[in-house]
């Protein structure tokens, strides 16, 4: 887990919640971690879970210098399957009506949308072709900087693009 507070920033995010782990000790860990951060840091959003679905429908948003930051964080599944039957919204699992839906969201209230990835393959080197394919619909549909995270080991960064006039850096 990593929390970034941005330079400048009185706010900070808490990302990297949406991983394969998270659901290792069930629903109940996942809400004792919101319990957790509203009470001790409530000004602190967090990502890729959500104690109610109304929040999982929120994007998380920083101004920055008047920049204003939106934050996805989405995983590729979870080790258990998920928090369970009627708490499905408690995870952000990469689907692409969904995603879509949240990075248009994004767009809508941001000048910049950062999306951390929970995906690849642990100690793969190089990106996976899922990680391909995801980066690029994600360049498409408009993210400005994925950062994404899994494989235990570095993997290349650097900058996409298309015909189409899409790019992005990717780490």
């Amino acid at each position: 887990e990593i929390s970034a507070c941005l330079v400048g920033s009185e706010m900070c995010i808490r990302d990297r919640s949406a991983t394969n782990h998270i659901d290792d000790y069930g629903s109940d860990f996942m809400e004792e971690t919101f319990n957790f951060w509203s009470t001790n840091y409530p000004d602190i959003p967090v990502l890729g879970i959500h104690p109610t679905e109304e929040d999982a429908n929120n994007v998380k948003t920083l101004e920055v210098n008047g920049i204003k930051i939106s934050f996805l964080d989405y995983t590729y599944g979870t080790n258990n399957g998920g928090a369970g039957e009627g708490k499905e919204y408690m995870i952000d699992l990469f689907d692409k009506t969904k995603v879509s839906s949240m990075i248009q969201k994004a767009k809508a209230s941001s000048d910049v949308l950062i999306f951390v990835a929970h995906w690849g393959k642990e100690e793969e080197a190089m990106p996976t072709e899922y990680e391909k394919e995801w980066a690029t619909f994600l360049m498409q549909q408009g993210v400005d900087v994925v950062i994404g995270g899994h494989p235990h080991i570095l993997q290349p960064y650097g900058r996409m693009s298309d015909d189409q006039g899409h790019n992005m850096p990717v780490s």
